[in-house]
């Protein structure tokens, strides 16, 4: 069968432009992709300069908007985000350690406050006996008033140790802390500098 020279020259023709328009199409692309740049459906991933980017908001974009974001720039955030998580659990932790403290420390001061009402009352028994109904044995009172001092003595003893490990733990964690602190900002540093860089 003969193909006349018309219809060579309209497949030439609608070939040029098919390949102009795939061309164009592609060229258009490679001018999207660039580090940074804007690009329209998150989660397009391409390679560029040997570097992978993935379409999306970028970690520390001010505006929701999607750009093409490097491969380092979302591990660099990942990793930001475990040290923000760790020390957020940290800070719970010291808190938490702290308050048990406090409240035993708390339970502590009440017990003396206990001990104290008993001891002024055998002081009552032991100066003034008739007193009370029936009348106190300032003998029998001795006894107990010895026994709840000493009793009230080891709860002081217990009570300031407790308050002196309240406080070097808060002073340790302060410390601990400062430096997790320090950590999660470096972190931040480094995610920002790979992510303005686009590489």
């Amino acid at each position: 069968m003969k193909i006349s020279r018309k219809k060579i020259s309209t497949l030439a023709a609608v070939t040029l432009v098919a390949g102009s328009l795939i061309a164009g199409t592609s060229a258009a692309h490679a001018v999207a992709a660039k580090a940074n740049g804007s690009c329209a459906k998150a989660g397009t991933k391409v390679t560029i300069a040997k570097v992978a980017y993935t379409c999306g908001v970028s970690p520390i974009a001010t505006k929701k908007v999607n750009t093409w974001v490097s491969a380092n720039c979302l591990t660099a955030n990942t990793a930001y985000k475990v040290a923000t998580a760790q020390q957020a659990a940290f800070v719970a932790s010291a808190q938490n350690a702290l308050k048990k403290l406090q409240t035993s420390i708390d339970s502590y001061t009440a017990v003396q406050a206990l001990y104290q009402v008993a001891i002024d009352d055998y002081q009552k028994r032991i100066s003034n006996p008739t007193a009370f109904t029936p009348k106190a044995n300032p003998v029998t009172a001795q006894a107990g008033l010895t026994a709840t001092q000493a009793q009230l003595a080891r709860i002081v003893t217990s009570t300031n140790r407790l308050k002196s490990m309240l406080e070097t733990q808060k002073a340790n964690q302060a410390t601990l802390l400062g430096m997790g602190a320090d950590n999660v900002k470096q972190v931040k540093d480094e995610l920002t500098q790979i992510c303005k860089s686009g590489l």
